[in-house]
């Protein structure tokens, strides 16, 4: 008898674990979609296909991600609705690998070892860019504290700043591959 009571224990145990962390990856899941659209600032338009966690790893990615930055301040004299975007990023996909959730739960810092950019395409037009004539706050500023990452790696990116006259090339570099080591931003300092 004590041989199928232990086995029970043992089974129900291992059933508790995997519940909860199909449960925990759920949550997250809801969480980080509820985030994306909450907490980036409304002058990013944000697109994407699909949206992998792994919480016993620390990893999210991003598929086939769409992002249009437009100005925090609105000319409303344009009329065409992509006039008013000046930079524009497609990528296949977006990884951030090893989320350190203790710095994330108990210190405002969100610390990931790697963020991994695929296929990134990068289109700029500056003369589309507007300086803010007043400061707007960025909805990040009620959260974190500090951003740290410790590699950020680009995997066949193209990169091309436009000039006016009927989006021809100022600059532009394709199928490069960079890593960059070491980086830390604080999202409370004045200066930024």
């Amino acid at each position: 008898m004590k041989i199928n009571k232990k086995a029970i224990i043992l089974i129900s145990v291992i059933l508790f674990i995997i519940l909860g962390v199909f449960t925990g990856q759920y949550f997250a899941k809801k969480y980080l979609k509820d985030m994306i659209t909450e907490k980036i600032p409304s002058y990013y338009h944000l697109r994407y296909t699909d949206l992998d966690i792994n919480i016993l790893l620390g990893n999210v990615s991003l598929n086939n991600a769409q992002v249009k930055i437009e100005n925090k301040e609105q000319d409303k004299t344009r009329n065409s609705k992509d006039s008013q975007y000046h930079t524009f990023i497609k990528l296949e996909s977006l990884q951030l690998n090893d989320i350190n959730y203790r710095d994330l739960l108990f210190n405002e810092t969100l610390t990931i070892n790697t963020i991994k950019l695929k296929n990134p395409k990068f289109h700029y037009y500056p003369y589309k860019f507007a300086a803010s004539k007043k400061e707007v706050k960025d909805s990040l500023d009620k959260g974190l504290k500090f951003f740290n990452v410790d590699k950020i790696v680009i995997t066949d990116g193209s990169f091309a700043i436009m000039q006016k006259s009927t989006d021809s090339i100022k600059m532009a570099f394709s199928s490069c591959n960079l890593t960059v080591s070491g980086r830390s931003l604080d999202l409370k300092s004045k200066e930024k």
